[in-house]
Order: structure tokens, then C-alpha cells, then sequence
């Protein structure tokens, strides 16, 4: 999402939350998933987070506490920090609104809420470190009609023109991740 969006309320929103962590506590002998999992989460307002975690410090704007949606005993858990928290957006694609950052202690089958970092409160840092523009629109996101803004091979260096082609494919690419 765009950097303009970071502090969007997702309270009551449905999200998804997928990894390869732990399918229960270690401590119960949950062990790393072979295939990639995923669940429903509902998000919270920070409010309702920190009452569950009074004493913490963690839960700052720059985070997105979600909780169970369906089932209580869901949750990200141990092994998928870092991986993706996503909304379905109005066009039915997946936009990655959260980074896995922490469960609670209790474990990832309890009913505390997990929270997730906010991307785009760190737009300016990605964009610095690997040159991509992680901003985004709705023009952005249409397709180039075919041969539109694409360059053409010439016949006598057709290896420098697939070069040439990949790296104005990239150049400028927008990305449609973080919010």
C-alpha cells in the first residue's frame, strides 16, 4: 500500500496471515510445516491490544495487532516471523499490509492477539536500501498494453537486447507491498 496509507484503522478487517512456522507450540511438539500455511485473522485496534499486554511497549503506531477470526487457537507462530500479513483489496488481489513480528508467550495457540510491523512507516528506508519504489497507485497497477513503453530487440545483439530489456523492466518498478 502507499507509504500515505500506513496508519489505515484495521479493526474488524479480515486478513490472512501465511508462513512455514510452527503448526503448534514447541512445547507441545509443533513442528516447521513442509508446505506453505495460512489463516484468518481479524484486526484490532491497538487500544484492544495493549489491554491484553498492559505492561508491554511494543505496541506502537507502527503496528498492526490482529486476532483470532474464526478459531481461536489460529495464529501465526513460531517460524513465521517475517512473513507477510495481507488484506484482499476491492480488485480481489493481495496487498501486504504487515510483517509477522511477534505472538505471545501463552503460545501461538492462545487467544492473545500477534502483532506485525506496519511497512510503510519504513517506505523511506526500503526505497533508500534497494532502490525500488514501493509506492503505488491504482494507475500503477495496469498492465502496459503490449509493445507500449517496451523496447525492441535488434536482430544483430539479441542477448544485449534481452539485457537491455530486463533492466528497463526494473527500472522504475513499482511494487504493490506495503502499507
Amino acid at each position: 500500500m502507499s507509504s500515505a496509507q500506513k496508519a489505515t484503522d484495521y479493526s474488524g478487517v479480515r486478513m490472512i496471515v501465511s508462513g512455514f512456522g510452527r503448526t503448534d507450540d514447541l512445547w507441545n511438539g509443533g513442528a516447521t510445516s513442509e508446505i506453505l500455511l495460512w489463516v484468518h485473522q481479524r484486526g484490532i485496534s491497538n487500544a484492544e491490544c495493549k489491554s491484553w499486554y498492559p505492561t508491554s511497549t511494543v505496541i506502537q503506531d507502527e503496528t498492526i495487532c490482529v486476532a483470532s477470526y474464526d478459531n481461536p487457537s489460529q495464529s501465526a507462530c513460531q517460524g513465521d516471523s517475517g512473513g507477510p500479513l495481507t488484506i484482499e483489496d476491492a480488485d480481489g488481489k493481495r496487498t501486504q499490509v504487515g510483517i509477522v513480528s511477534f505472538v505471545s508467550v501463552a503460545g501461538c495457540n492462545s487467544p492473545f492477539p500477534a502483532g506485525y510491523v506496519r511497512p510503510g512507516y519504513y517506505h523511506d528506508w526500503f526505497t533508500e536500501v534497494t532502490g525500488i519504489d514501493f509506492d503505488w497507485d491504482s494507475d500503477a497497477l495496469v498492465p502496459p498494453v503490449s509493445g507500449e513503453d517496451q523496447p525492441t530487440p535488434s536482430p544483430e545483439d539479441s542477448s544485449s537486447a534481452e539485457s537491455s530489456e530486463s533492466a528497463s523492466s526494473e527500472e522504475g518498478q513499482k511494487v504493490r507491498v506495503v502499507n
